[in-house]
């Protein structure tokens, strides 16, 4: 539960599966309802945190992207 006028941070953490696969790299993408609100890189452990700003008051259904890379499929 987020307090308004307070910042927001999603954590995100992409694992490979099996987790002997390596690490994913690259980009992903945060959706707000169907609209593109955030992006954030991963770095070298697959984590990314990513602030969320403009958000209006309300509830929002959040979906993490990540588009996949050379050896990762794409997943949300």
């Amino acid at each position: 539960t987020a307090v308004f006028g307070q910042p927001v941070t999603l954590d995100v953490q992409v694992t490979g599966s099996p987790a002997s696969s390596g690490v994913p790299t690259g980009a992903v993408v945060v959706f707000d309802n169907g609209n593109q609100t955030s992006a954030g890189v991963l770095d070298a452990d697959g984590k990314v945190s990513i602030p969320l700003t403009g958000l209006e008051l309300g509830e929002h259904p959040l979906v993490v992207s990540f588009p996949g890379s050379t050896n990762f499929a794409a997943s949300d």
